[in-house]
C-alpha cells in the first residue's frame, strides 16, 4: 500500500511539473518575450561549460598585425547617387565690405552643407499616343495602319509597371493591407477600391509566375534543401468559417521560395520534394521522415541543431543543471561552426570531423546516461528523448558541408509572413494564398540579395512579356541586373 501512495504521489508530482510548465508556457507566448535570451550571468556560465566540453587546445597562429583604430561613425552619409537640389546662400551685396578698412570683399570658396530631404510619393499619368496611318489616295482609302501598343504584363490594366509594383511592395514587402492601400491613394487624389487593387496584385502575380517557377525548379533540384512552415488563417467561403493553411518556405543558396497549402498534409511537401535528391533539413515533423523513408533512399534527413536548443531552454526553471549543459554542448558546436566561417566546403568538412565530431561523440554518451535519471515526460526528459530519437539526423551535418547546423535561414524567411499576418489578418481565397506566395518569394530573395525589391518588381514586370523562356533565370533575384534605363 506504502509503494502504491508513493508511486500515485510521484505520478502527481510528474503531472503537476508539466502542468506548471505548460502554465509558463502560455503566459510566455502570451505575455512574455520571444527570444529565447539568456542572463549575463547564464550567458557565462553556459560560455564555461561549453569551453569546458569542448576542450580544445588551442592551435598555434601567427599573430595579427594591430588593427588600426576605429574612429566614431559620425553622422551617416547621403549616398552619392540621390539627385541634390543645389541651394546657394549668399552674403547681400550692401554687407560684403571689410569691417577693417571698408574695402570691397572678394568670394574665396564656399561652404557646403547637405541635408537629407524626403519628397513625397506622386501618381502620374501614363499616356500611350499610338500614331494611326491611312492612304491619301481619296479614291483608294484602303490600309490603315496603328502602331502597335508595347506588350504589357497585365492586358488592359489601368496600372503600369511602377504602379503594379508599388502595390506590390506596399502588401507583401511592407505588409499594408489593402484598404489601407486605398485611403493613401485616396490623399493623392486617386480613389480606387481595394476590390481593383487586388486584381492587380493578382494580374502581377500571374505575370511573374514563370520567374517563381524557374526558382521553384531550381530549389527542387538542389542537393540540399531547407524547409519549415507557418499556419495562416484562411477564409473557407463555402462553409463561411475561418480555417488553417500553411505558408511553406523552401530555400537554396540562391532562391526563396514559398508555396501556399490549405492544409499541413503530407501529400504537400511531398509533391514539392518529389523531383528532389539530396538532404532535406528541416525541423523533426514527422511528415518529413515519412517522405525519406518513402523515397528508397532518394532524400535524407537533416534535423535543426536550434530546435533542440529549444527544448532545454525551455527546461531552464524545471531543471537548471542539466538544462545549461544540454546547452553548452551546443554552444561548443557553434563555435566551431563560427570559426568554420568563409572556409571552403572541403577544409569546413575537415574542421568538423576534427572538432565536431568528438563534442558530439561526448555529448551522446551525455545524453544516454542523463535518459536514464530523468522524468520521461519532464521538460528535460522530453529535451533530452528528443536528441536521442533524433540523434542521426542532427549530426548529418559533419559529413557534408553544404548542410547548415540549424534551420534559422528558413525561420528567417517566414518571420515577414507571420509580421504580414498581423496586419491582413488571412487570406481571402487559395488564390490569394498563391498570389502571396509567388510574389513574397521575389521580395524575400531580393533581401537575401541585397536588391532594391522595388526597382527589381518594376524593371521584371517590363520585360517579362518580352523576356525570351530559355533565359528566364536571368529575371530571378539572385541573377537580375538592372538595366540602365529602369528609372
Amino acid at each position: 500500500m506504502l509503494q502504491e501512495l508513493l508511486a500515485q504521489l510521484k505520478e502527481k508530482d510528474q503531472k503537476i511539473e508539466n502542468l506548471t510548465f505548460w502554465l509558463k508556457e502560455l503566459r510566455q507566448r502570451q505575455f512574455g518575450r520571444k527570444s529565447e535570451s539568456l542572463t549575463e550571468e547564464n550567458q557565462r556560465l553556459l560560455q564555461f561549460l561549453a569551453q569546458g566540453v569542448a576542450a580544445l587546445k588551442p592551435e598555434p597562429r601567427p599573430e595579427p598585425p594591430p588593427a588600426p583604430e576605429k574612429k566614431g561613425h559620425g553622422r551617416t552619409r547621403i549616398p552619392k547617387e540621390l539627385l541634390r537640389d543645389v541651394l546657394v546662400h549668399d552674403v547681400p551685396k550692401t554687407k560684403r565690405r571689410c569691417e577693417c578698412c571698408r574695402k570691397q570683399l572678394v568670394k574665396i570658396g564656399e561652404v557646403v552643407t547637405e541635408q537629407i530631404e524626403y519628397v513625397p510619393a506622386s501618381l502620374h499619368g501614363k499616356r500611350h499616343v499610338r500614331i494611326k496611318y491611312g492612304c491619301p489616295d481619296s479614291d483608294c482609302r484602303g490600309t490603315v495602319m496603328l502602331a502597335d501598343l508595347p506588350p504589357q504584363p497585365v492586358p488592359k490594366c489601368k496600372a503600369a509597371e511602377g504602379m503594379l509594383a508599388y502595390v506590390v511592395w506596399q502588401k507583401y514587402g511592407l505588409h499594408m493591407p489593402l484598404y489601407r492601400l486605398e485611403e493613401d491613394l485616396a490623399l493623392h487624389r486617386f480613389l480606387v477600391h481595394r476590390s481593383t487593387l487586388w486584381e492587380w496584385v493578382w494580374g502581377a502575380a500571374e505575370a511573374l509566375e514563370p520567374v517563381y517557377q524557374a526558382m521553384k525548379k531550381a530549389v527542387q533540384g538542389s542537393p540540399v534543401v531547407e524547409t519549415d512552415e507557418t499556419p495562416v488563417r484562411l477564409w473557407d467561403d463555402e462553409r463561411k468559417m475561418m480555417t488553417t493553411g500553411r505558408q511553406w518556405v523552401y530555400n537554396n543558396p540562391e532562391h526563396t521560395v514559398y508555396e501556399f497549402t490549405a492544409d499541413r498534409k503530407k501529400k504537400h511537401p511531398e509533391a514539392f520534394l518529389a523531383a528532389t535528391t539530396g538532404t532535406v533539413l528541416s525541423d523533426a515533423y514527422s511528415a518529413y521522415r515519412s517522405i525519406a523513408k518513402a523515397s528508397g533512399g532518394r532524400i535524407v534527413n537533416a534535423f535543426c541543431m536550434a530546435h533542440l536548443r529549444r527544448l532545454f531552454y525551455k527546461a531552464l526553471d524545471s531543471d537548471e543543471q542539466r538544462a545549461m549543459l544540454g546547452m553548452a554542448y551546443i554552444r561548443a558546436l557553434y563555435d566551431v561552426e563560427d570559426e568554420g566561417k568563409g572556409r571552403a566546403p572541403a577544409a569546413l568538412k575537415k574542421l568538423r570531423q576534427r572538432k565536431s565530431r568528438p563534442i558530439l561523440d561526448q555529448y551522446k554518451g551525455w545524453l544516454d546516461e542523463q535518459g536514464q535519471a530523468v522524468l520521461a515526460k519532464g521538460p528535460i526528459g522530453k529535451a533530452i528523448a528528443y536528441a536521442i530519437k533524433n540523434w542521426k539526423e542532427l549530426c548529418r551535418y559533419v559529413e557534408d558541408p553544404r548542410i547548415r547546423i540549424d534551420n534559422n535561414r528558413s525561420e528567417q524567411t517566414l518571420r515577414p509572413i507571420a509580421i504580414g499576418r498581423k496586419n491582413w489578418q488571412r487570406y481571402q481565397s487559395e488564390r490569394g494564398g498563391q498570389a502571396a506566395a509567388i510574389l513574397s518569394s521575389l521580395i524575400a530573395s531580393c533581401r537575401r540579395h541585397k536588391k532594391n525589391p522595388f526597382e527589381y518588381l518594376r524593371d521584371v514586370l517590363r520585360r517579362i512579356a518580352t523576356h525570351p523562356a530559355r533565359k528566364i533565370l536571368e529575371l530571378t533575384p539572385a541573377r537580375w541586373k538592372p538595366r540602365p534605363n529602369t528609372s
